[in-house]
């Protein structure tokens, strides 16, 4: 992997790693390190020798002995995972022969933490169609451009205002203010159309313009948008519980530029109360709350209580994100 990649791996020990494509290992180390050494001369790149513990007979994950008839290697005793195949970081060390070591073990049925993230993700993205939940999932990754190119797909078939307004989130988190607006609004005006609006989903919308408008600057058309998304949300049939811990905390932000700090920080503390009620502990948004919290210590130089909010955060997002997730590089740069 690059160097870059692997500085970033090397602050997830702890944490979970997923493959996107079928993983080719050997019983036979000799053979792995064979491959790894082989990457030596390159500067730009790590050469990584990964070690699994698995227990073959216990494990239900997708893993299949390739004999020697399908092997490409004589005597390679090749063992292939399936796709997405998940993992946790037990260790990373660097060799004598220049290699790195990073030591894997394989995510049981019994990790509590996994179990429940991955269950939450299965409720909040399973309930979407085929594609959609493709784009959700890069989404869920950080795969912006990924996700951009599936959603715009999608909307040359179908005028939908989720894909719309997916298509807006996407453009927001690529620092694309204009376009992410312009999506947003799009997306209002196609949802005026339905027969039966949804006074949640409706709320989602003027939820995402209003963090755009935040953004922008624009703190008092922001906070108006937060506060029609909150009387929406209060008044739905099925409120989203997650928009509203997302409102309070951007009213927390702009009260925050406003200079009214007290105000701010009791704003964010109630957004990540709600979320710790309704989330599993390793929920991404309750390391986004965090971070929010962490970055308002900072800024009124309570750097122990910063410091505490980051590493909480960084926890969080270690057991739930791919390590290569661009909300991870974020937080252990702060």
């Amino acid at each position: 992997m690059s160097n870059e990649e692997f500085l970033k791996l090397k602050q997830s020990v702890g944490g979970l790693i997923s493959f996107n494509s079928f993983l080719s290992t050997s019983a036979d180390q000799h053979v792995s390190r064979l491959f790894a050494l082989s990457s030596l001369d390159n500067p730009d790149i790590k050469a990584i020798f990964y070690v699994i513990d698995v227990d073959l007979a216990l494990t239900s994950s997708p893993i299949g002995y390739l004999d020697e008839s399908f092997s490409y290697f004589y005597g390679e005793q090749e063992y292939l995972w399936g796709m997405n195949a998940v993992f946790r970081i037990s260790a990373i060390q660097e060799l004598d022969n220049g290699l790195c070591q990073v030591n894997l073990m394989v995510t049981s049925d019994d990790d509590v933490q996994l179990k429940q993230l991955t269950d939450y993700m299965r409720r909040d993205v399973g309930i979407l169609p085929g594609m959609q939940q493709l784009g959700s999932l890069m989404i869920e990754m950080g795969e912006w451009s990924k996700a951009k190119d599936i959603y715009e797909t999608l909307l040359q078939e179908d005028e939908n205002y989720y894909t719309i307004q997916q298509l807006g989130y996407i453009a927001h988190r690529m620092k694309d203010l204009d376009a992410a607006l312009r999506y947003y609004r799009r997306a209002l005006s196609v949802f005026a159309t339905l027969a039966s609006p949804n006074d949640s989903e409706l709320a989602t919308i003027y939820s995402n313009v209003g963090c755009v408008l935040n953004d922008k600057g624009r703190l008092r058309e922001a906070l108006k948008q937060y506060q029609r998304t909150l009387e929406l949300e209060c008044n739905a049939k099925k409120p989203n519980i997650v928009n509203i811990a997302r409102t309070y905390n951007n009213i927390g932000t702009i009260r925050d530029k406003q200079g009214r700090r007290k105000e701010a920080l009791e704003n964010m503390e109630h957004a990540l109360r709600i979320l710790c009620e309704y989330l599993p502990s390793t929920h991404p948004e309750i390391a986004a709350s965090l971070s929010n919290i962490g970055s308002f210590y900072y800024k009124t130089e309570d750097y122990s209580s910063a410091m505490n909010c980051y590493k909480r955060c960084l926890s969080i997002q270690q057991a739930s994100l791919p390590s290569q997730h661009p909300d991870i590089v974020h937080t252990t740069v702060s």
